[in-house]
């Protein structure tokens, strides 16, 4: 049906976006490129990106649950294109939060 969520998210396959876990693999390639060249820049690039994609991919529903995460994300991480959150994000965004806590703060 044109216009229901469902028929939005059938859009995610042939429209361009970023996922989340992609994007933690640019994090991971910009701290291995510190690594290796010695350079903190890029470091500080990887912290930006995250600070960035978990502010833009997470959200707070009602009712005090926790946080969520989406799927799918448009090109410039402005609004989402797939609202649902897979099984695996959890894990990533349980990691992201205890990163935050105990390694830096984000905020």
């Amino acid at each position: 049906m044109a216009g229901s969520a469902g028929w939005m998210e059938d859009l995610e396959w042939i429209r361009d976006g970023r996922h989340f876990h992609c994007l933690s693999k640019w994090m991971h390639a910009l701290n291995c490129l510190t690594r290796v060249t010695e350079d903190p820049m890029y470091n500080r690039w990887a912290v930006n990106l995250a600070k960035t994609a978990h502010t833009r991919f997470t959200y707070q529903p009602w009712g005090g649950e926790p946080k969520h995460m989406y799927w799918k994300m448009s090109i410039d991480l402005s609004y989402p294109l797939v609202t649902s959150m897979g099984r695996h994000d959890r894990g990533i965004l349980k990691r992201c939060v205890n990163k935050r806590e105990a390694v830096y703060p984000l905020g």
